[in-house]
C-alpha cells in the first residue's frame, strides 16, 4: 500500500495506467489477477483518504490532494527554498524501502534516491557555503560531516570540515583529518 502510494503521490499530477501500476508491482501474475490487485489496492488506498481521479485506464493524483516532501525535494527550487531541517531529513532517503516488486520498480526507486541524494548534496553545500561566510564553525562541521555520510569523498566537505575544525581549536585534529582523505584518495 505504502509503495503505490509514494509512486502516486511522488507522480501527483501525472496519468498513471492501470497496466503500468500492474507492471510495477505485480509483474508476475495474468492479467485478470494483476488487474483485480490494483481495483482492491485503489480500494484500500481510498480508504484511507487517497482519492483518485479518472475511474478508467487513466488514474490521476491531482497535487492539490497531496502533500509529499519527496515530490518536493525533487523539484530544482527546494535546493535554494528548503530550510535547515527539511535538508537534514532529506539526507537518508527511503531508508526502509528495500522491497522490489519488480526490476522496473526498482530502477524506478534506485533513480528517485540519486535524484533525492543529488538535491541533498546542492542544497547542503549550499548551507554548508552560507555557515562557512557567517564563520559558524560548529554548523560547518555538521553539514560537512552530513555530506561526508552521502559522498565520503566529497572534496569540498573535507576541506570544510577540516577548516571547521581548525577554526573551533582542533588544528591537529584537522591535519589528520586532511590526512585521511589523502590516504583514501590514494587507494582510489
Amino acid at each position: 500500500l505504502f509503495a503505490v502510494a509514494l509512486y502516486l503521490c511522488v507522480r501527483a499530477g501525472e496519468l498513471v495506467s492501470r497496466t503500468e501500476l500492474v507492471e510495477l508491482f505485480w509483474p508476475h501474475a495474468d492479467e485478470a489477477k494483476g488487474r483485480h490487485s490494483v481495483r482492491q489496492l485503489l480500494y484500500r488506498l481510498k480508504e484511507v483518504g487517497v482519492t483518485l481521479d479518472g475511474d478508467g485506464e487513466l488514474l490521476s493524483l491531482s497535487p492539490a490532494r497531496v502533500r509529499c516532501d519527496l515530490a518536493d525535494a525533487l523539484r530544482s527550487d527546494w535546493i535554494i527554498e528548503a530550510d535547515e531541517a527539511t535538508i537534514a531529513a532529506a539526507c537518508d532517503a527511503l531508508p526502509g524501502l528495500t522491497r522490489r516488486f519488480s526490476e522496473r520498480y526498482g530502477e524506478w526507486i534506485d533513480e528517485i534516491r540519486a535524484r533525492l541524494e543529488t538535491q541533498f548534496r546542492r542544497a547542503a553545500l549550499r548551507v554548508l557555503s552560507d555557515a562557512k561566510a557567517e564563520g559558524r564553525w560548529y554548523d560547518v562541521e555538521h553539514w560537512a560531516l552530513m555530506l561526508l555520510r552521502t559522498d565520503p569523498l566529497n572534496e569540498t566537505a573535507v576541506l570544510a570540515r577540516a577548516e571547521g575544525t581548525a577554526m573551533l581549536g582542533s588544528k591537529a585534529e584537522a591535519i589528520e583529518q586532511l590526512e585521511t582523505m589523502r590516504v583514501r584518495e590514494g587507494q582510489h
